[in-house]
């Protein structure tokens, strides 16, 4: 049995292709093919894949701020934190 088989991202268009079918079928036979039966499934849109973020560039002035922030910092690990975003800044 010849067939033609939609793919449909939703439930209201699998229904608005059924609608049309014999009209599909009948522009199917102009285009020579033989089908005779039309399905219709839904199978939703794969999902997009999120963009990739964009990598925020650390500014000088911001590096100096975080330098002389880490200066007045007693905690030994806080300042090493901060030294390491600061050295993040484009140079």
């Amino acid at each position: 049995m010849e067939r033609i088989v939609f793919l449909a991202s939703s439930a209201a268009w699998a229904s608005r292709v059924r609608m049309e079918q014999a009209a599909i079928l009948r522009l199917a036979r102009i285009l020579g093919l033989s089908a005779r039966v039309l399905i219709v499934k839904v199978a939703p849109l794969p999902a997009r894949p999120p963009e990739p973020a964009k990598r925020l560039v650390l500014s000088r002035a911001a590096a100096h701020h975080l330098r002389a922030a880490a200066s007045s910092l007693a905690d030994p690990e806080l300042r090493a934190r901060f030294l390491a975003l600061a050295a993040l800044a484009e140079s």
